[in-house]
């Protein structure tokens, strides 16, 4: 019984460790999925670049509640994806969503690693890729986040600042500044929406914002 749970440790241990190098091998190429209103369907590609070892690929879309979407669907929702291979998912809009503003929606790819089904004592491990499908309208198809940005509006108030988004547009953020000093901010601000960061504006207040192509940039408010 003692050899039998040391052995099975091991294999648990072992199998951890390779997690890491399941996480650099395997994965998507993009990091989110702009889907235009036009757009007949969207694609993304998953790859894997393990030598040795084939993946199996679960994939399925969620709200920004997670919520199975009834609005997109993922095809193929499983499939294998060989060594040293590139598989393309592709994205369908099967019901109509608003088109006076975006809709945020999360793709959510999961690598499943093979397992030996000889051996109880091996550990079957998952990793899951999770990216923003972001559905914009054609009447906001000028309206990038470059240009939304500059219509935010922030106001102070008892130690927090609102900052207001009146666009149809998500703006995505990875944190805000009060002069050098970073602070941390909700993921994005939804469309027509404002949300309220803790800082005391001595200083000049500026936000990290991320754009279409994933880019992280800065906008200063004056």
């Amino acid at each position: 019984m003692i050899k039998k749970i040391k052995f099975s440790l091991f294999a648990l241990i072992f199998s951890l460790l390779n997690i890491t190098l399941a996480n650099a091998s395997v994965g998507l190429e993009t990091t989110r999925l702009i889907y235009n209103e036009n757009d007949k369907l969207g694609s993304l590609v998953a790859f894997n670049n393990n030598k040795e070892l084939n993946y199996l690929i679960q994939s399925w879309i969620v709200d920004k509640d997670n919520n199975i979407s009834d609005a997109f669907i993922i095809t193929p929702p499983v499939l294998k994806v060989q060594a040293l291979n590139k598989n393309t998912l592709d994205i369908t809009k099967i019901k109509e969503v608003p088109n006076n503003k975006e809709s945020l929606y999360w793709i959510n790819v999961k690598f499943i690693a093979p397992g030996n089904k000889n051996d109880e004592n091996v550990l079957r491990y998952t990793i899951i890729n999770k990216i923003k499908l972001i559905y914009r309208p054609t009447v906001l198809k000028d309206l990038t986040p470059e240009k939304a940005v500059e219509q935010l509006t922030v106001k102070t108030n008892n130690g927090f600042v609102s900052i207001y988004n009146p666009t149809g547009v998500y703006i995505n953020l990875s944190g805000a500044f009060d002069g050098d000093k970073k602070i941390e901010t909700p993921s994005y601000i939804e469309p027509f929406s404002e949300v309220k960061i803790p800082a005391n504006l001595n200083k000049s207040f500026s936000i990290n914002y991320i754009n279409d192509l994933g880019k992280v940039l800065n906008h200063k408010f004056k």
